[in-house]
């Protein structure tokens, strides 16, 4: 991918990325270089659903890794460039759909509802199944 596609950018990050991006960043550099420095610079915008949380902070909680637990909650602080979307009625709903239309397990249809009712523009995952739907999925190996 041509450095700085995700500069002006309305991004939702799946879980994935961001694990990527704090517990291997050595095998996806691109996630620090085309999207977590420019997202503290302003320079892209960043949408997440309260569900990353859980998805996210599972491994830590569970191996009792407090220092990697205490990272991803610094992380998921929401600034003027990073929004964490809560679960509405209306993300509910059109995951619901999503569900039935295209087969998607539950927290996939909240991610793509998500991202579809916040108006993304890229959808950063490893899961390429996501295509189906439309988005504009990039993946991190793609940076």
């Amino acid at each position: 991918m041509v450095n700085g596609t995700l500069i002006g950018k309305r991004v939702y990050l799946d879980a994935n990325p961001i694990i990527y991006a704090f517990e291997n960043p050595a095998e996806f550099p691109g996630l620090m270089s085309q999207l977590l420095v420019p997202l503290s610079a302003g320079q892209l915008w960043a949408v997440t659903s309260t569900v990353t949380i859980t998805e996210v902070l599972n491994y830590p909680i569970k191996s009792g890794d407090s220092t990697l637990e205490s990272a991803y909650r610094q992380f998921f602080v929401p600034t003027q460039c990073f929004e964490i979307v809560p679960v509405s009625v209306q993300i509910s709903e059109l995951a619901a759909s999503l569900r039935a239309n295209f087969g998607l397990r539950t927290p996939d249809a909240i991610h793509v509802a998500t991202s579809q009712i916040t108006n993304c523009d890229i959808f950063l995952t490893r899961d390429l199944s996501l295509k189906v739907t439309g988005l504009n999925v990039i993946t991190p190996d793609a940076l």
